[in-house]
């Protein structure tokens, strides 16, 4: 009887062991399966991109034109009269041709401004040195661009900003104060158109 209880309660142990051992390798697979989990859990990007916008940016590079003075007046002709006339009575008369030319502006600079300047020289007889009737000329005759008398050093005519622009021609006068002594011949008077600009890199 006692030997039959032995049995039984060594059966019982043995159970009780296997239940603990089971019991330990479900808890230990348990935990190798939580932490592979968890690994899984915190490696995982749960983040998104909310950028819905972007930018591009364009860009050109323009690069100055030039600063150019053309199709000034060549010639501009006077009547004339008698050396006998301009001694006694003066002369005042108006060129047949009209001063005028085009600027073109295209230095692409903020705030620029050109102008044009018109000087006289020194009056030259045709052919001839003499000089005692030119130095009269230099002396009493007055030569005027529009309202503008001129002088050798140059006076402003007119003026403008970027772009192409045609000046308005203007009247070119010549004007002789009277008791002038002239010998007979043909005289001439070169007139200097000047364009400037403050931008323009040449001029500076």
């Amino acid at each position: 009887m006692i030997s039959k209880i032995n049995e039984l309660f060594n059966q019982g142990e043995f159970l009780l062991k296997r239940v603990l051992s089971i019991a330990l390798v479900s808890a230990v697979a348990a935990g190798i399966f939580g932490a592979s989990n968890m690994v899984n859990a915190d490696t995982t990007d749960t983040s998104t991109n909310t950028d819905t916008t972007a930018n591009t940016r364009g860009s050109v590079m323009f690069t100055p034109g030039t600063l150019s003075l053309s199709n000034v007046t060549t010639d501009a002709k006077f009547a004339g009269a008698s050396v006998q006339d301009v001694y006694t009575k003066g002369l005042t008369q108006t060129a047949d041709n009209q001063m005028t030319a085009t600027v073109s502006d295209f230095l692409g600079a903020e705030n620029s401004a050109w102008t044009i300047t018109i000087a006289k020289g020194a009056w030259a007889k045709t052919g001839s040195d003499e000089t005692s009737s030119t130095t009269a000329l230099d002396s009493s005759a007055t030569l005027t661009v529009g309202s503008k008398a001129l002088t050798t050093d140059g006076v402003k005519v007119t003026e403008g900003t970027e772009g192409t622009k045609t000046i308005d021609p203007m009247d070119l006068k010549l004007d002789i104060a009277n008791n002038t002594l002239l010998t007979t011949g043909t005289y001439t008077n070169t007139l200097t158109w000047t364009l400037a600009d403050p931008a323009d890199p040449n001029q500076q």
